[in-house]
């Protein structure tokens, strides 16, 4: 399943770049030593915070785990999400058809936290001010990913099989069912790098200014509009 649709998707990165590959440069100046240079792959960087997804069935728990860790700090690995869902429902199932939403807000309510499912239009969306993990369905394959925020007329998002990416915001619509995931609570960190990374630092930094003050919970866009 997993493996098909992402030879299919367009990924702008070269395919045999390793991830952990390192380049020696050396006397790139007379009389300076060697320098060593780490050189972060393209797939680094498309991955840089986030949790990608280990089995085909797992894309909701790598976004649940991206998601705690990067919004609440929470050091729980996709494996920790997927080992505690499979206690709690039909693991076949699960391994069949994926993780529901239901069972993502089961598991961050046995956590301490909160687990909200919300039904938003187009229009809404571009209010939400928090990561939401939303259900995507490419040509029938449903995937999980996190909406990290939209300005204009692009949609930002984290994906636990190809990376951070942004895509028009008429395509990611017209293959969502107007459902987002918000997982709320004690502990949500306003300097975390889903936000940051949805927008470009490069005029932060010159300004001096390198978090983003995330607003109270009443805030977040999404009251009023509970489904489950």
């Amino acid at each position: 399943m997993l493996a098909n649709w992402v030879a299919q998707a367009p990924l702008h990165a070269q395919q045999n770049i390793d991830a952990s590959s390192r380049q020696e440069i050396g006397n790139v100046v007379p009389g300076l030593s060697t320098q060593r240079l780490a050189i972060r792959s393209l797939r680094d960087l498309r991955f840089k915070g986030l949790v990608q997804q280990q089995q085909d069935f797992s894309c909701g728990a790598a976004a649940l785990a991206t998601l705690l860790q990067q919004v609440y700090g929470r050091p729980i690995s996709e494996a920790d999400v997927i080992a505690d869902m499979l206690r709690n429902t039909d693991p076949e199932l699960a391994k069949s058809q994926g993780f529901s939403l239901l069972d993502m807000k089961s598991y961050v309510e046995r956590i301490g936290l909160r687990g909200r499912g919300y039904v938003v239009d187009r229009t809404s969306l571009r209010a939400v001010k928090i990561p939401v993990i939303a259900l995507q369905n490419n040509g029938g394959y449903k995937h999980f990913v996190i909406i990290k925020r939209v300005v204009g007329d692009t949609i930002f998002i984290a994906d636990p099989a190809l990376g951070h990416r942004q895509m028009a915001l008429d395509d990611f619509v017209s293959g969502w069912n107007n459902i987002v995931f918000a997982v709320v609570g004690d502990g949500l960190r306003a300097d975390n790098a889903l936000i940051a990374s949805a927008q470009s630092l490069a005029p932060l930094q010159r300004a001096g200014i390198v978090t983003q003050t995330l607003p109270q919970q009443r805030q977040f866009g999404l009251l009023g509009i509970d489904t489950f």
